[in-house]
């Protein structure tokens, strides 16, 4: 239950976070091109900390890896939409990078080490509770 009410929250957060982004862009005048930046530095970003998020789970376990990381996604992705400029918008859009892949891959991790558990396949259900969750936060 908990690891599906984690994919449920990434989702809600990043649905919130796509439903924003006209507001997000109209409100701080962002081109094209500065919000394609932004959006690109979540990913370099996330990119770059992906092997600390390896060495955190295999340090503190994934569901306590999990349990730091995800709310700090929460807080992250919030500060971006509600970022009162575009200098604290890319500072934002940087702590996403930071925490929001870590917690993912801590999120995934957790659903991988349950499916060996049951020894079934269970991924789709938890990718399943990451959708509702996306279809919720964009509403």
């Amino acid at each position: 239950m908990a690891v599906s009410l984690a994919f449920l929250a990434f989702g809600t957060q990043l649905g919130l976070w796509f439903a924003q982004i006209p507001e997000v862009t109209r409100r701080l005048a962002l081109d094209p091109a500065r919000l394609g930046l932004g959006i690109l530095s979540i990913g370099v970003i996330g990119l770059i900390v992906q092997p600390v998020a390896g060495i955190a789970i295999a340090r503190f376990g994934s569901r306590r890896t999990t349990r730091v990381l995800l709310p700090a996604f929460v807080i992250a992705e919030t500060l971006l939409i509600c970022a009162p400029s575009q200098l604290l918008f890319f500072a934002c859009a940087a702590l996403v990078g930071v925490v929001g892949m870590p917690a993912n891959i801590g999120n995934n991790t957790m659903a991988a080490e349950l499916e060996q558990r049951y020894g079934r396949p269970v991924m789709s259900s938890f990718h399943g509770w990451f959708s509702v969750g996306g279809l919720a936060g964009s509403l």
